[in-house]
């Protein structure tokens, strides 16, 4: 089974449903675009000293 991620009063240190909401709303909006958006932070790409190729990029 796997952890529940959202926050609830059980869960404090879950993701806020705002935060799903958003997800929801870029996949109606433009699911290409929010793909290209999230590699940075599914992958953590973001993160101070990542190093991480042009073609891991473009693979995502």
């Amino acid at each position: 089974m796997p952890p529940l991620m959202l926050q609830t009063a059980d869960n404090p240190e879950g993701t806020p449903l705002e935060v799903f909401d958003g997800i929801r709303a870029g996949v109606a909006a433009d699911r290409s675009q929010l793909c290209y958006d999230l590699r940075e932070a599914f992958y953590g790409f973001n993160s101070p000293g990542a190093t991480v190729s042009a073609g891991k990029r473009r693979e995502f």
